[in-house]
């Protein structure tokens, strides 16, 4: 299992290095992905919609792979941001 963790402030200014740091990540690991890749977003407390760019990026390069994006702890915000995007059914997982 691959453990990620948000930032605290995940806007425009950080979305693009965010995503890259991640990737980067995923793409160092000495074997392929085996099982979901877990990414933490308590620790997220200033963000836009970059955030929902960043996590919707990760999920769609994960499905590529064969892996699942699931996302731990989300925020009443972000997931109020997400349910107001539309993407609530394809980023959460249904206990959300």
């Amino acid at each position: 299992m691959t453990q990620l963790t948000l930032p605290p402030t995940l806007t425009h200014n950080e979305a693009k290095d965010c995503l890259q740091a991640f990737l980067r990540v995923l793409g160092e690991g000495s074997k392929p992905l085996m099982g979901p890749v877990h990414i933490n977003a308590r620790p997220l407390t200033q963000f836009d919609s970059s955030a929902l760019a960043v996590l919707l990026e990760l999920k769609r390069r994960l499905l590529e792979l064969g892996a699942e994006l699931v996302i731990e702890e989300p925020t009443e915000a972000l997931l109020s941001l997400v349910k107001v995007y539309g993407v609530a059914d394809f980023l959460m997982s249904p206990s959300h």
